[in-house]
């Protein structure tokens, strides 16, 4: 391994470490340098990185390459860390059974070759689109799991493949800092399409493949690829769309800093083109709710959220229904909130 100057770097040499911009895992260990990846090195000031030589590319292509037990515990673990924020999850890995089951389903599907392809495929093409897939996977599948959907093992590896359509995205498309153009804003949203295409290449089942082509559809039919009205969004889809939201805002990217969950939760919940039971059960989920948020208590008072702190977003200050008291949720979590109330539509 030498250290080398960003200047010195050639394509196809390899990463010896893990690059950051701020917070943000930019460039992980192992990567294969192209010319748009020495580019943006350069443009984030950086002055030098560890390398392997080029001619080590081989050695450290880990594409397809089957792992062991350890191996894919251990990469569970380094997907978790690199997402950074660790008020994100709230609670919801904090239960040993929870993280475990978690661990367990993601060395199953990962023990899938096809599954392990493209995966890495992924890592190699846009390590953010490979954070966000992983991170989908933890909180999509924890909450399909939460409420009891069927088919475990395979809404999981539908969570991890959701945005394999973005292999077809241009590098430099997936890469830009300013706002898209609206040529490259139908090249991102064709990701649904391909993706759907790809995985039944494939062979995965019609019901994987639709989570990748349906994720952005919404409930006020202006979803893409198909606009599909609201009546004909499976759920599978509507609860993904839901996650997908929700890590896009409250993870870090190179070029804009993460939204802390509860402001993320909040923009959701102004959206209202998503289903809100899905979003309540995700806020149940991490223990995280948003501003404004009127939920029961575990005692079974009513509350509404009031003030957040960004650091502490499990233990919000809360109103109590009817009175002026204004009080914590405690620290010792004698006191918790139950559940988040939503409003149902008229006609509901």
């Amino acid at each position: 391994m030498t250290e080398r100057l960003i200047k010195d770097l050639r394509p196809e040499d390899v990463l010896g470490e893990d690059v950051y911009k701020g917070n943000a895992l930019a460039l992980k260990k192992g990567m294969v340098l192209t010319k748009e990846r020495i580019d943006k090195l350069q443009r984030w000031g950086i002055e030098k990185v560890e390398v392997h030589q080029a001619g080590e590319a081989a050695e450290h292509n880990q594409e397809g390459k089957q792992l062991s037990d350890q191996e894919l515990k251990r990469l569970f673990l380094d997907n978790v860390i690199g997402l950074g924020n660790e008020y994100r999850f709230g609670f919801a890995l904090n239960d040993l059974r929870r993280y475990e089951w978690l661990e367990n389903m993601f060395c199953s599907v990962m023990k899938m070759p096809k599954v392990k392809t493209l995966m890495d495929k992924i890592k190699e093409w846009d390590l953010y689109t490979y954070q966000h897939s992983f991170d989908v996977f933890i909180l999509g599948t924890l909450l399909a799991y939460e409420l009891d959907f069927p088919n475990m093992r395979e809404i999981a590896v539908g969570c991890l493949l959701h945005d394999v359509g973005k292999l077809k995205v241009p590098q430099e498309i997936l890469w830009k800092n300013g706002a898209l153009n609206g040529q490259e804003m139908g090249i991102v949203q064709a990701h649904t399409l391909h993706g759907y295409t790809l995985l039944k290449e494939w062979e995965f089942s019609e019901r994987v493949a639709l989570m990748a082509l349906d994720h952005h559809e919404r409930l006020n039919g202006r979803g893409y690829p198909r606009a599909l009205d609201e009546e004909k969004i499976q759920e599978l889809a509507r609860l993904i769309g839901v996650v997908d939201i929700f890590s896009a805002l409250s993870l870090d990217r190179p070029y804009r800093e993460a939204l802390s969950p509860h402001k993320a939760l909040r923009i959701i919940v102004n959206e209202e083109s998503v289903d809100m039971n899905y979003v309540a059960r995700l806020c149940e989920s991490l223990e995280i709710f948003p501003s404004g948020a009127t939920v029961e208590l575990s005692d079974d008072r009513i509350a509404t959220v009031i003030k957040i702190d960004d650091k502490l977003p499990t233990f919000p200050l809360l109103k109590e229904e009817g009175t002026s008291k204004v009080f914590y949720v405690p620290t010792n979590r004698k006191l918790r909130i139950r559940r988040m109330l939503v409003r149902q539509k008229e006609g509901d």
